[in-house]
């Protein structure tokens, strides 16, 4: 292929992913005025106390709930920068869901006031890792593989609708799917830097909701993978080297994740061990005895909101209820693709891809599947 017609496509290429992201961005940011959900408002005064404890140098009271949301609440505190800048002279009191509105309305202010900035900054942020995963993709499963694959996904109305509020899932997607992208780039080309960036989106995941750690056993998994591959490829007798070119990564990831987690969660500069503590129990918790809201699924009600775990079925039947007919068929033909060897999954690499992301998504569908408390956004 000539140079001018690789800058032709290149052009082409930019030019529809620049307009497909701007689309997906108009899409979320039209009337975020008009609605409110519940636990937004939780949300949102969550991070009105996070942005008072930041100021008040109160780091303990950045620990605001178990999830932990902490991500959530940076993205609440910069959009209040820009709405409420006075917010902690107005108010210098810290707020709780029973009397949050009765203090906000006595400061002359209202919880709208925090949340649609904070659905601003989770939008732009959402668009920007879809954005990064885009390249990464690029690499992995070549350019119209990750046209089609970053298209699907920013238009999804599943994804379009978490991506727009303030809250803990839509933040926790993104973060986990470029942790995931930037490892699997890292075994591809051996490139530090797409480690690190892996770490990084590792740690904002953990920050953000604590099933986030399945993606260290995914991480490990890819890890073990590529271990195997390396045994096929160079015989047994380099098992030990090539172990050793499987481990030390992991070990890089799981310390650059860690460093990252303590330093954007200032609760952990001064009680790090209280607060894991506190993660761990509330968040068993939460996966053995659920919540006690109700729960509909597959023509039932269930009044105390716990679903039987002999329903493995929930999450598949509900993601299937969630998304849309054109990602079903692109699931459908992306996985006859890889059976029959056709483009884009015609090469080694870009197969390995196709079994590493399978694998990856079915664990965690397993793995949300033994907590008592399920929803269909927890996948």
């Amino acid at each position: 292929m000539s140079v001018q017609k690789v800058f032709r496509r290149r052009w082409a290429e930019t030019l529809f992913l620049a307009i497909a992201i701007c689309g997906a961005w108009f899409l979320r940011s039209k009337d975020l005025e008009q609605f409110k959900i519940t636990d937004e408002t939780k949300w949102g005064f969550r991070s009105a106390n996070f942005t008072l404890a930041l100021h008040r140098g109160e780091y303990d009271h950045t620990f605001q709930r178990s999830h932990p949301g902490t991500t959530t609440m940076w993205v609440g505190s910069i959009g209040m920068s820009f709405s409420i800048p006075d917010y902690v002279d107005r108010t210098g009191r810290y707020v709780n869901n029973g009397s949050y509105r009765t203090d906000l309305q006595q400061a002359g202010l209202e919880v709208m006031q925090i949340i649609v900035p904070g659905r601003q900054v989770i939008i732009a942020i959402s668009m920007i890792l879809l954005l990064i995963c885009y390249f990464y993709l690029r690499s992995l499963v070549g350019s119209l593989g990750a046209l089609v694959g970053t298209v699907l996904i920013a238009y999804d109305p599943f994804f379009i609708a978490h991506t727009q509020i303030l809250h803990v899932d839509g933040l926790l997607s993104g973060f986990m799917y470029l942790g995931v992208v930037a490892f699997l780039e890292f075994l591809h080309r051996r490139k530090l830097r797409d480690l690190i960036v892996s770490a990084v989106a590792a740690g904002l995941t953990w920050l953000t909701k604590t099933p986030g750690i399945f993606l260290a056993v995914g991480i490990v998994l890819f890890a073990f993978l590529e271990w195997a591959r390396g045994i096929h490829v160079r015989d047994w007798r380099n098992f030990w080297g090539s172990g050793l070119r499987a481990v030390w990564p992991v070990l890089i990831w799981g310390v650059v994740g860690a460093v990252i987690f303590i330093l954007l969660w200032p609760a952990m500069w001064v009680q790090p061990l209280e607060v894991l503590k506190q993660l761990a129990s509330e968040s068993l918790d939460y996966a053995v005895q659920g919540h006690n809201s109700p729960v509909f699924f597959n023509g039932t009600i269930y009044p105390d909101g716990i679903i039987p775990r002999s329903l493995w079925y929930y999450y598949p039947l509900s993601y299937l209820w969630r998304t849309s007919p054109i990602v079903v068929l692109g699931l459908l033909l992306a996985s006859l693709a890889y059976l029959f060897k056709l483009k884009p999954f015609d090469h080694p690499q870009r197969r390995h891809f196709f079994v590493s992301i399978a694998l990856f998504s079915v664990g965690f569908m397993i793995f949300m599947n033994f907590g008592s408390k399920r929803f269909d956004r927890y996948i």
